[in-house]
């Protein structure tokens, strides 16, 4: 609905006409009543009063006619922001095939050597000529040099050795440039910043921080192994959003995602992990490794457009690389959800992704209804579940309740293991998976990407 103000003020020269006739005649009036001097006064104050008005209303065109030059820079910014995730869907999807091209070339050139390297000599009468093998030999080498090397994983071509190793060079000074002042103030793989080294902010000076991050896409992901028990194989890695407040200081998610949703800017860091988590997963399935990744979300996100066309997108393209995608939510929110999120869940969940509850509040849970939902995993504190243990009939209560996690289909991840004691404990009752300390400290995600490989 037009604002009727925008609608007077598009022909102001037209108003300021009528106005001035308007004027004319009433100072007519004045004079023929009260005067000369009456008449004056009244045609100064008429003038002035015009000249505002033509004034306010002319800003009032400027103004309405930037606001509309800025929706429209924003919805062009909106659909560039759009075509580049689509172009970036369709170079990877472009990648993939020629992995695949490839991959197959490599197999038919492999199966042509040892054919002509060894051939049949009962069959020498019916083999090839020599001029033909070679012609045939320099196709297939013609077409394999085609191929870019760093398409082709686990291959090391002899002919382009001193350029892999160049690019390897190139990706580590890059990494160590980029990374520059985490590695001055810590090494590679230890504690990355403490909870007692993160200074206290304002919410002014925090919020500056998430708009500048969403802006300038200066979220940092670190990761944090899940491990499957009690082999302490890595399965999944969880990944966090971190907002860099300065060299070596990143924020972690409980110091902003609170202020982030009450200004409606945590669906944008949502969206850009879940970009990032795609990506991840694309790059593992070209380099064969198989592992999944939790990522945790609020609920909005899953009403976010952006978010979800970009999910539903990655899920249409790699069908069977939706498995490897978890998505976490905490169990507040999860048992406010209103029912048109609950099917979203749902639907997601039989296209392939996952979901996990964390924080729980309690645990006298319905595990058939969250396994109906589409819920997968269950996050539970060991701390809290030590106690359980040392309370009258908590053992007995912990074995029903993992019980009844099984019977449901839902798996079990005890997070915050900090001590071998605190594992040893716990570990007679078949728990599924663990996380923490224990196993790994939130680092950035290259630090555990040797562990996975």
């Amino acid at each position: 609905m037009s604002n009727p103000l925008d609608t007077l003020s598009k022909y102001p020269v037209f108003w300021l006409g009528i106005y001035a006739c308007g004027a004319i005649m009433c100072v007519a009036t004045i004079g023929q009543i009260f005067g000369g001097i009456a008449a004056g006064s009244a045609t100064a104050f008429l003038t002035l009063a015009g000249t505002f008005g033509y004034e306010s209303m002319t800003r009032r065109t400027i103004e309405t006619r930037l606001n509309k030059k800025v929706d429209t820079l924003g919805a062009q910014q909106t659909h560039l922001g759009r075509e580049i995730a689509r172009t970036r869907n369709d170079v990877d999807a472009l990648k993939d095939d020629m992995v695949q091209t490839a991959l197959t070339l490599q197999k038919e050139l492999r199966k042509f050597n040892a054919i002509t390297e060894t051939p049949d000599k009962t069959d020498a009468t019916i083999s090839p000529p020599s001029s033909t093998i070679k012609v045939m030999q320099r196709s297939f080498q013609k077409m394999g040099n085609r191929i870019r090397p760093s398409f082709i994983p686990r291959q090391k071509p002899a002919n382009e050795e001193p350029v892999i190793e160049k690019e390897k060079v190139t990706h580590r000074e890059e990494t160590i440039r980029k990374y520059k002042d985490i590695l001055m103030s810590a090494p590679l793989g230890s504690p990355t910043t403490s909870s007692e080294d993160i200074p206290e902010y304002s919410k002014t000076v925090l919020s500056e921080l998430i708009h500048h991050a969403v802006q300038n896409d200066k979220i940092e992901i670190f990761a944090q192994p899940i491990v499957r028990l009690p082999s302490r194989r890595i399965n999944y890695l969880e990944l966090f959003a971190r907002i860099r407040a300065r060299a070596g200081i990143y924020l972690p998610a409980d110091t902003y995602r609170t202020l982030a949703a009450e200004e409606s800017t945590i669906e944008n860091v949502d969206h850009l992990l879940l970009l990032h988590t795609i990506d991840t997963i694309r790059s593992d399935a070209r380099r064969g490794t198989q592992i999944g990744y939790f990522i945790n979300i609020c609920a909005q996100s899953l009403k976010n457009q952006r978010f979800m066309t970009d999910l539903l997108e990655f899920i249409r393209s790699k069908r069977a690389l939706a498995e490897n995608l978890v998505f976490e939510l905490q169990y507040t929110e999860y048992m406010s959800l209103p029912p048109q999120l609950v099917r979203i869940i749902d639907g997601l969940n039989k296209l392939g992704c996952k979901f996990s509850i964390d924080n729980l509040t309690t645990l006298d849970i319905d595990a058939d209804r969250m396994a109906e939902n589409g819920i997968n995993f269950l996050k539970i504190d060991a701390k809290k579940l030590i106690e359980l243990c040392a309370s009258q009939d908590g053992e007995m209560n912990l074995a029903r309740l993992k019980s009844r996690l099984d019977r449901s289909g839902l798996e079990l991840i005890v997070e915050k293991f900090e001590t071998e004691e605190s594992l040893i404990e716990l570990l007679d009752f078949e728990i599924d998976y663990g996380e923490g300390y224990l196993f790994g400290k939130p680092d950035l995600e290259m630090a555990y990407r040797k562990h996975v490989a």
